[in-house]
């Protein structure tokens, strides 16, 4: 039987928390983000250490909960799972309309990586339920710092039709979408 060492530090970001708890900053320590004190609104992540000794992953595989949960799954992220299928090695970016999206596990690390804010679609659902994004005009800028300083490689999925076009086929029906880029290191 392992015992656990739970840790409470708040933070905007969750690798920060785990680098606190590996450093073995105890629960009534101050915790600082970029040199400043962490205000009660930030989130708060408790860290159960209990699995660095099993070798498990500190974070759920989100894609993986999707498809076990395929009756949450709406259809546009069931369209991402089926490309992060196809390129299971890069990071997957997604334009939805005017932006360019991360989802699930790649959200997660983009937010590290790019300093971008990590958010929920809704509430409601826990399938693939984190991302952050950027406008379009933003995409080499952000692909060239995942690529060239991170040595990440992105597969960049665009829609390649129109809203209205998809319409013409059916009122709920999808706009498609295929990986026209890859970037790599």
């Amino acid at each position: 039987m392992t015992s656990q060492r739970r840790i409470v530090v708040e933070t905007l970001n969750p690798f920060v928390a785990l680098k606190t708890m590996l450093r073995g900053i105890t629960s009534s320590a101050r915790v600082s983000v970029h040199g400043r004190r962490i205000s009660p609104l930030h989130r708060r992540h408790i860290c159960n250490t209990s699995w660095l000794l099993s070798g498990a992953s500190p974070v759920p595989n989100n894609a993986a909960n999707a498809e076990n949960d395929a009756a949450k799954v709406t259809p546009m992220v069931a369209q991402y799972l089926a490309r992060k299928r196809e390129y299971p090695d890069c990071m997957l970016l997604f334009q939805v309309g005017d932006f360019y999206e991360f989802f699930g596990d790649d959200a997660r690390r983009a937010a590290h990586l790019l300093n971008l804010a990590l958010t929920r679609k809704t509430k409601k659902t826990q399938v693939l339920n984190e991302m952050c994004g950027f406008p379009l005009g933003s995409v080499d800028s952000f692909v060239e710092k995942l690529v060239m300083h991170h040595g990440v490689k992105v597969a960049i999925c665009n829609q390649v039709e129109s809203a209205s076009s998809a319409k013409k086929r059916g009122y709920n029906t999808l706009v498609d979408r295929q990986v026209v880029r890859i970037a790599t290191p």
